[in-house]
């Protein structure tokens, strides 16, 4: 992102963390029930997105809450990858 935080979707572990500018030591994002996170994208706010590949959906943890947000994307079946656009665009 443009703090330079670095995020990564684990799916082994079924988590996404964040690793900040000199730390040595990675933070847990609240992204409770994922089940093999697959992309991630984060918007010009500092909002943060998941794609959440086996539970066919696409969560968002908005700059400066705590509380995830499923966004209506009805339909999907196992997606890989999400972007943002500069307007706030959200693509699968």
């Amino acid at each position: 992102d443009r703090a330079g935080n670095v995020y990564v979707a684990d799916s082994t572990r079924n988590q996404v963390v964040k690793l900040a500018p000199g730390a040595v030591n990675q933070t847990v994002l609240p992204f409770p029930g994922l089940n093999r996170p697959a992309g991630i994208a984060v918007d010009n706010k500092g909002g943060i997105y998941v794609v959440d590949a086996s539970n066919n959906r696409v969560l968002s943890l908005p700059a400066g809450t705590g509380e995830p947000v499923e966004l209506p994307f009805p339909g999907l079946n196992a997606p890989h990858g999400v972007a943002v656009g500069r307007t706030g665009d959200v693509y699968i």
